[in-house]
C-alpha cells in the first residue's frame, strides 16, 4: 500500500478541552516518509515537531509532544526516515491525554515561561538576546487528530496551530476527519507504507497497580480489543475495531469523565474549555444543590441533572458502547506516535494514556524495527 497525505490545504478551529484557548489548524499536504508534523506558527521561528515517540510527553489527561529548537537554525523535525533507522527512543509517564517531547534546557531570558504542571511552554513570540538560546515548543492534546489520520489512513501531514493545545471541537474524532476525508491521496513521491509487524506476543503492564495492560499479538491485518473498567454507572464494558470495520462506527464516539473527577480537573485549572457538549459526563455521585450550581457556573449552562442513564444533562449515546469505543480511538492516537502502521492484533484492558504510552515505548524497541 501506498503512502498517503491530503491533495490540499484544509483549516479547522475551536478552543482547547483544558486550556479553553482558541485555536486554529492548517493542514497541508506532505511528500513521503515526511511522517505526521505539527508547527508553533504563533511562536519565534515557527518550530516544528515531528508527532513520534520520541518527542512524547507529560501524558496528564491528554497526549502531547514537545521538542527544543534555536532561532539560529530551525531545522527540519525528525522524520520517519529517522524513525525507522534505529535510533534510540524514549517516552515519559503518561495518565489522561497525550503531549510530545523531548530533552529541554533552560529559555531565553526574555520569553514567558509556564510552568502548567507537566510542562514548559513559550508564551509568546519574542526573539532571544542571544542567538545560541535553546528554545522549547510543546502541542498538546493531540491524540483525537492522531486518531482521525490514523482512522483515514494519512501518513504524512504538516499541521500548523496557532496555539499550544489543540482544539477539542465536540469530544470526537469525527469533525476532524469530515474535514479531511474527501482530501486524502497518495503522496507525490510513490513509496510504500512503513509498518511495524508483530511477529511474536508482546505486552506491557503498569506498575502503579492500576492493573492497565496491553498486549499484541501477530494476526493478518490490524485489530484492537479494549475492555474498561469504570465505577457506575459506566462499569465494565468490551469493545472492537479492525481495519476492515466502517470507520463510522467508532469516529463520532465522544470523549468522557467521570463527575467525582471534576472538581480535581477544575482546581488545577483543567477543562477551561470543558463543555457538556465535547464531553459526556457520567455521575458516579450524586451532586449536592451547591455542587449542582458550581457545574452551572463552570458548564455555563442554567440547570444540571443526572439522567435516568447516569449521565448529566446530556444527549443520548450516539452510538452503542460509546465509552469503550473512545477508549479505542485514544489508543489510535497513541499508537500513531510509532510512526508505522501496525500489523498486528492488539489487546488492551483499561486502557489509558499512562499504559499506552509504555506499551509504544516498547514497541519502539530496536528489537521491533
Amino acid at each position: 500500500m501506498l503512502q498517503k497525505t491530503i491533495n490540499k490545504q484544509i483549516t479547522i478551529s475551536g478552543k482547547g478541552l483544558h486550556t479553553g484557548t482558541e485555536c486554529s489548524v492548517t493542514f497541508l499536504p506532505a511528500d513521503a516518509d515526511s511522517g505526521i508534523v505539527f508547527q508553533r506558527m504563533d511562536l519565534a521561528g515557527c518550530p516544528k515537531i515531528a508527532a513520534i515517540e520520541k518527542h512524547s510527553f507529560g501524558f496528564n489527561r491528554s497526549t502531547s509532544i514537545k521538542s527544543e529548537y534555536s532561532l539560529e537554525s530551525t531545522t527540519a523535525p525528525i522524520g520517519v526516515n529517522d524513525l525507522t533507522k534505529g535510533d534510540a527512543v524514549n517516552v515519559s509517564s503518561a495518565s489522561l491525554a497525550t503531549p510530545i517531547a523531548a530533552n529541554t534546557t533552560p529559555i531565553a531570558a526574555d520569553t514567558t515561561p509556564t510552568d502548567d504542571g507537566n510542562n514548559l511552554t513559550i508564551a509568546d513570540k519574542s526573539v532571544p538576546s542571544t542567538g545560541s538560546s535553546t528554545l522549547v515548543a510543546e502541542v498538546v492534546t493531540i491524540e483525537h487528530f492522531m486518531a482521525a489520520f490514523a482512522l483515514l489512513g494519512i501518513d504524512n501531514i504538516l499541521v500548523q496551530v496557532s496555539s499550544k493545545e489543540l482544539p477539542i471541537l465536540d469530544g470526537s474524532v469525527l469533525p476532524i476527519y469530515d474535514a479531511l476525508a474527501l482530501s486524502v491521496c497518495e503522496t507525490e513521491t510513490k513509496k510504500q507504507c512503513n509498518y511495524l509487524t508483530i511477529s511474536e506476543p508482546v505486552s506491557f503492564e503498569t506498575t502503579d497497580g492500576s492493573r492497565s495492560m496491553i498486549s499484541a499479538i501477530p494476526y493478518d491485518g490490524f485489530r484492537i480489543d479494549v475492555t474498561i473498567d469504570f465505577p457506575s454507572p459506566i462499569g465494565i464494558r468490551s469493545a472492537s475495531f479492525c481495519d476492515t470495520d466502517d470507520v463510522q462506527s467508532i469516529v463520532s464516539a465522544r470523549t468522557f469523565v467521570l463527575l467525582s473527577e471534576l472538581a480535581f480537573l477544575y482546581k488545577n485549572n483543567l477543562i477551561k474549555g470543558g463543555s457538556l457538549d465535547n464531553a459526556i459526563v457520567f455521575a458516579d455521585v450524586i451532586p449536592t444543590k451547591e455542587e449542582c450550581a458550581e457545574l452551572c457556573k463552570l458548564f455555563n449552562c442554567n440547570l444540571i441533572e443526572v439522567t435516568e442513564c447516569g449521565m448529566l444533562n446530556n444527549t443520548p449515546f450516539r452510538i452503542n458502547n460509546e465509552p469503550a469505543l473512545h477508549k479505542i480511538l485514544d489508543l489510535l492516537g497513541d499508537l500513531s506516535l510509532l510512526g508505522r502502521r501496525i500489523k498486528g492484533h492488539v489487546i488492551a484492558y483499561k486502557p489509558g494514556h499512562n499504559v499506552n504510552s509504555g506499551f509504544v515505548k516498547l514497541l519502539s524497541d530496536e528489537k521491533f524495527r
